[in-house]
């Protein structure tokens, strides 16, 4: 790919930064300050901040991406762009003016015209989970695909993107083989051994997926905060054997050892004291921190998926006041226009007023307010593994409403899904031990 730069070294260091970026790797980072200091007129570096900044899901770097994007601009009325460098400053106009489909649209036909430009392929998969856009996502590598053998240079993470999308759009064997081949070719992957995981989730394979990851952890301190949420899907395998202990350690020494605000380190925290929630599990004062930072992004309003999260985290430490303040402010974020405004209502208003109900013990509001949505959550984005929390959310809710019938019908219905899951095997269970509604509507509320 060629880049426009007075620096040979700072094309150098541009491979490094995407070598990095498709590895999930903590040199990102470092990697990035290095194209500056050896062009601070480099126009894809300009232009990566800024993708890296929208990426981040926050308000606060809106901003940040607004800069990165007129410097990108700048730096190619003075020195000229490749079309390739045009199309990716026109994609991260549209993202930043609130247009993600449009930015979509023009990586992919970034893509159609150089179907090796690895650091496009990652801005689009990574896009287009945030946006919910699995069969998306899967089409973009598709289209790629026959121009990468196994012998290109960054082979491996672009098939553990496609085994990825593979697993996300329901083709479980697929998506292990082609993740398993990525992760052998670039085994410092850590999306590539996390799409293994996924389809390891979602079969029951607990203690499959323990063992992969535990092959992994050696690598951990090289992945960036990412690393945080491959420990999060070790914690998923032991909560569904039951392994609370176990869970509670990865929690504190894995998951939430570091107390960063990244929205997406804040859902796996949030989204694990849900699920040991629903199983009755006295979590101490671990809600307390992520309260803290759900307060301080309550404003957001970028990501939908983000704010049901911060909601979890103010519903599990008790705070309905704030709680109520993030309701008004995303009722009225809705009130606008763009993307954003759109997810706010259709999805906003009704998630963080089933999560409020049911951190109030108002269950069957909880039910109401969470199955009107239930349907269509790939929206949010995330995966189904993160997504998740919300539909056993649902559940719990109906079985501690006393509509034991709804539940019965969900469970078995998740079960139709995944025959292996025990979540669903152990509640009917509870549901068929259980003869009155009375019985099955006593779980205490959250706080």
């Amino acid at each position: 790919m060629a880049v426009t730069t007075v620096s040979q070294a700072a094309a150098g260091k541009f491979d490094a930064l995407t070598r990095a970026f498709l590895a999930h790797g903590k040199a990102t980072q470092n990697a990035l300050c290095e194209c500056f200091e050896a062009d601070d007129r480099f126009t894809m570096a300009h232009a990566a901040r800024g993708f890296f900044c929208v990426l981040l899901g926050q308000r606060r770097y809106l901003a940040p991406a607004e800069e990165a994007l007129a410097k990108a601009r700048a730096c190619a009325a003075e020195r000229g762009a490749t079309a390739r460098e045009t199309r990716l400053i026109e994609a991260l106009a549209d993202l930043v003016a609130d247009r993600p489909a449009a930015a979509v649209d023009k990586l992919n036909r970034q893509l159609e015209r150089e179907p090796l430009d690895a650091f496009t392929i990652k801005v689009s998969h990574g896009l287009q989970f945030m946006l919910g856009r699995n069969a998306g996502m899967r089409a973009s590598l598709e289209s790629v695909m026959p121009a990468w053998r196994e012998d290109t240079p960054d082979a491996g993470y672009i098939l553990g993107c496609y085994g990825f999308a593979l697993e996300e759009t329901g083709d479980y064997r697929a998506g292990e083989i082609t993740a398993r081949r990525g992760v052998a070719i670039a085994p410092d992957d850590a999306w590539g051994w996390h799409a293994v995981a996924h389809v390891m989730e979602m079969q029951g394979r607990a203690r499959e997926g323990i063992s992969w990851l535990g092959a992994f952890e050696d690598r951990l301190p090289q992945v960036n905060n990412f690393g945080y949420h491959v420990y999060w899907h070790k914690a998923l395998f032991h909560l569904e054997l039951g392994e609370i202990d176990r869970v509670l350690r990865l929690y504190d020494e894995g998951i939430r050892n570091v107390r960063t605000d990244d929205f997406r380190d804040i859902a796996n925290g949030a989204s694990l004291l849900m699920r040991l929630h629903f199983d009755g599990v006295d979590v101490g004062d671990r809600w307390e921190e992520l309260a803290d930072l759900a307060t301080g992004h309550a404003c957001d309003h970028i990501l939908t998926f983000a704010d049901a999260h911060y909601a979890m985290a103010l519903a599990g430490a008790g705070r309905p006041d704030a709680l109520a303040d993030m309701r008004a402010a995303i009722e009225a974020a809705g009130q606008g226009e763009g993307h954003g405004a759109q997810m706010m209502r259709r999805f906003g208003v009704p998630l963080v007023a089933g999560i409020s109900a049911f951190g109030a013990g108002d269950y069957a509001a909880a039910e109401a307010a969470l199955a009107s949505v239930r349907s269509s959550l790939q929206a949010i984005g995330g995966s189904h593994a993160q997504r998740d929390v919300l539909e056993q959310m649902v559940i719990e809710a109906a079985m501690r409403a006393g509509h034991g019938g709804a539940a019965v019908g969900l469970l078995r219905e998740r079960l139709g899904r995944r025959p292996a899951n025990l979540w669903a095997q152990r509640r009917l269970e509870r549901l068929g031990a259980s003869s009155t509604p009375a019985a099955r509507g006593s779980a205490p509320a959250i706080a």
